[in-house]
C-alpha cells in the first residue's frame, strides 16, 4: 500500500490550488491539500481493505467496473424501497434486457462458506443527501437481488448465499440491513481487518501531514 499512498501524495503536491482572496496563499494551500487528501482517502480505503482480503487463502476478491443489472432486477429492487430488509433473500435470473450497469468496489467469495458478498466502500465522515440515499439504496438493492445468479454464472459453481453492503467506514450514516462500519469489519470477514486497515490510514495521515509542513 505504501506506492499507492506515495503516489497519492505525489499527486496532492503537484497539483495547482486557487488562491483564495480572504485566506491568502498559505492557508489557500493548506485547505486545498486537506480537501484534497479527504477525497482520495476513499480509495484509498477501499484499496486497503481489498488488499487485506487478498491476503487470505479463503477469499477470492475482485472488482467488477460495470455489473449489469436487467430491467427485471431493477423493478424487483423497486418494490423494496419501503422494506430493504425484505430484499436479503430476493435473487433474480441473470440475464434479459439490461436497463443499466452499477460499478461495484469488491466482489467476494469466501471459499470456506461458499458465499458471495459485493461490497461498496465509503469513507462515511459524513452524510449524503436525500436523494443521492435514495440512489445508493436503490443500487444495493439491485445488487443484492441479481448478485446470486451473476456470480454463480462467473463463477461457474452455485453458491451458498449472496449479499450486497455498503463499507461506511466511519459510520457517519445507515443503509439498514446493507450497513457495515469501521468497528464490523473484523468479526463479519473473520479475519483482523481493522487493525491492517489503520496501519494504512496511519502511514496516510503522517504523509499528509508532512506535506503540510513543507
Amino acid at each position: 500500500m505504501r506506492p499507492l499512498v506515495d503516489a497519492t501524495i505525489d499527486r496532492l503536491a503537484n497539483a495547482k490550488f486557487c488562491c483564495d482572496p480572504l485566506m491568502g496563499e498559505e492557508y489557500s494551500r493548506i485547505t486545498s491539500v486537506v480537501s484534497s487528501s479527504y477525497k482520495r482517502h476513499g480509495s484509498i480505503l477501499e484499496s486497503a481493505i481489498l488488499e487485506c482480503l487478498r491476503s487470505y487463502d479463503k477469499f477470492q476478491v475482485w472488482n467488477d467496473p460495470a455489473l449489469p443489472i436487467s430491467r427485471a432486477a431493477d423493478a424487483l429492487a423497486g418494490t423494496y424501497m419501503l422494506n430493504p430488509a425484505a430484499a436479503l433473500t430476493a435473487n433474480i435470473a441473470h440475464g434479459g434486457a439490461v436497463e443499466r450497469t452499477l460499478q461495484v468496489d469488491l466482489l467476494v467469495h469466501d471459499r470456506e462458506h461458499n458465499t458471495v458478498t459485493s461490497y461498496e466502500v465509503k469513507r462515511g465522515a459524513g452524510a449524503h443527501d436525500a436523494g443521492k440515499r435514495r440512489s445508493m439504496l436503490r443500487d444495493l438493492i439491485c445488487t443484492q437481488v441479481a448478485l446470486k445468479s451473476y456470480a454463480e454464472e462467473r463463477l461457474e459453481t452455485e453458491c451458498q448465499s449472496a449479499g450486497s453492503h455498503i463499507i461506511v467506514y466511519y459510520g457517519a450514516e445507515s443503509f439498514g440491513p446493507f450497513t457495515l462500519t469501521r468497528d464490523d469489519l473484523d468479526e463479519h470477514f473473520g479475519v483482523p481487518m481493522i487493525e491492517q486497515v489503520e496501519e494504512v490510514n496511519a502511514y496516510y495521515r503522517d504523509r499528509v501531514e508532512q506535506l503540510l509542513q513543507q
